[in-house]
């Protein structure tokens, strides 16, 4: 019995967002436009091509706390 409960409740939790439900499970409707955007982004943006350029460029020199290595690989980080 309790698998059943487990798994109506697993159920309910994702109805409203597979049939198109007013916002994710989990946010607010006014936060819910925003929330599947940023989600977009997000799944878009990690390729296998992406990830080595980054991995590149994050270890093509070292990069010691402190220094201005370090410094320039912060940056391309934030960028």
């Amino acid at each position: 019995m309790r698998g059943v409960r487990i798994w109506s409740v697993a159920l309910l939790v994702t109805l409203p967002a597979a049939a198109g439900g007013p916002s994710p499970t989990g946010f607010f409707d006014r936060s819910a436009a925003g929330q599947l955007e940023a989600e977009a982004v997000l799944m878009a943006t990690p390729t296998p091509e992406k990830a080595r350029t980054w991995l590149a460029r994050l270890t093509e020199e070292a990069h010691v706390a402190g220094t201005e290595e370090e410094k320039r690989v912060a940056e391309y980080v934030r960028e």
